[in-house]
C-alpha cells in the first residue's frame, strides 16, 4: 500500500504544480485525472486517500458534471463505511 500512496502523492503534487501553469484545456485534463485517481483508490478501498484527493478540490471543478461525479464517489464511500449522508445537517 505504501507504493500506491507514494505514487498518489507524487501525482497529486504534480497536478498541483501543473494546475498553476495550465490553461483551460489542461485544467480539464487535470480534473479528469484527479477523478480517475480517486476512482482507482476507491476500488482499492483506500477511503482516506479518496477523501484527500477529492475534498480539497470540491470548489474548484470547472464543470458541474465533474463536481457531481466527485460528490457521488464521496457519498458512495460514506454509505459503504456506514456513515449517514445526513450527518452534516
Amino acid at each position: 500500500m505504501g507504493d500506491l500512496r507514494s505514487a498518489v502523492n507524487f501525482v497529486l503534487s504534480s497536478l498541483g504544480e501543473y494546475e498553476r501553469i495550465a490553461n483551460e484545456v489542461e485544467r480539464e485534463t487535470s480534473e479528469w485525472a484527479r477523478l480517475k485517481l480517486a476512482k482507482m483508490c476507491y476500488r482499492r478501498r483506500d477511503f482516506e486517500l479518496v477523501r484527500g484527493i477529492l475534498e480539497p478540490f470540491m470548489g474548484k471543478f470547472s464543470s458541474e458534471n465533474r463536481k457531481l461525479q466527485a460528490l457521488y464517489i464521496l457519498r458512495k464511500m460514506d454509505i459503504e463505511r456506514g456513515e449517514s449522508i445526513y450527518s452534516n445537517f
